[in-house]
């Protein structure tokens, strides 16, 4: 048997709801009502899948294929658009928006994040160009998600306080005497201690410590002896 590959309807079916921004819940409700549950391919309509979350999951395994066709369909259409003038070629939703920013943010470059989103680079450019609040997040967005890192850092290091909820089950009487069981909501709050790993990764990126002395004198071997071990008996 060959390999079974989706037909061109189905997969031209799913760029026209992929490139309007269509969320993927949307993209398996207008696939499984096209379709009528089936997922078509070369050799067959498939089996009818009943459900909606075993629909989703079975178009889940074709995501690669999927998403390479939409891929290769809008760097077609980009090259044609580009070439006469017309570059709005995907538009902005809020969602692209969105994942974009999260990328770049987590440390993406911008071709990574445009190969991530299905959209040739040349559009998130335009993307910029047309919305220049975005273009100012983007510069900013990863040393903003840094700082989030920074602030975590700190916190472990240092130290915090913690709310814990925590639900036990204890035996009582029903109304007609009989034995009960009832959930008991007990709240309080620990204290986690600073994390000795947390603050040498703090100490050797701000302020250039190391674990070995730099100077190789005994003073400075001294010096560093003394500090660790009173990092680690704090």
């Amino acid at each position: 048997m060959g390999v079974r590959r989706l037909t061109e309807e189905l997969l031209s079916f799913y760029y026209d709801l992929w490139v309007v921004g269509a969320t993927d819940a949307e993209l398996t409700q207008r696939l499984y009502d096209r379709f009528e549950g089936h997922l078509p391919t070369d050799v067959g309509p498939g089996p009818k899948v009943k459900s909606m979350a075993a629909y989703s999951k079975a178009l889940g395994r074709h995501l690669p294929t999927l998403h390479s066709y939409c891929r290769q369909r809008v760097k077609v259409k980009a090259a044609v658009d580009f070439a006469s003038g017309n570059l709005n070629v995907t538009p902005l939703t809020p969602e692209r928006r969105r994942l974009l920013l999260d990328y770049v943010g987590r440390g993406a470059t911008l071709p990574k994040a445009a190969a991530l989103l299905n959209v040739p680079l040349p559009t998130v450019t335009h993307w910029q160009e047309l919305d220049s609040d975005l273009k100012v997040e983007l510069e900013v967005v990863r040393d903003l998600h840094d700082l989030k890192i920074v602030e975590a850092l700190e916190r472990r290091a240092l130290g915090y306080e913690l709310d814990v909820e925590e639900t036990r089950e204890e035996d009582g009487v029903g109304q007609g005497g009989g034995p009960l069981k009832k959930s008991v909501v007990t709240r309080s709050v620990r204290h986690l201690p600073g994390s000795v790993e947390a603050q040498k990764l703090w100490l050797k990126n701000r302020l250039g410590w190391s674990d070995t002395p730099t100077t190789g004198t005994a003073d400075a071997a001294e010096v560093e002896y003394d500090v660790r071990e009173r990092l680690y008996d704090e």
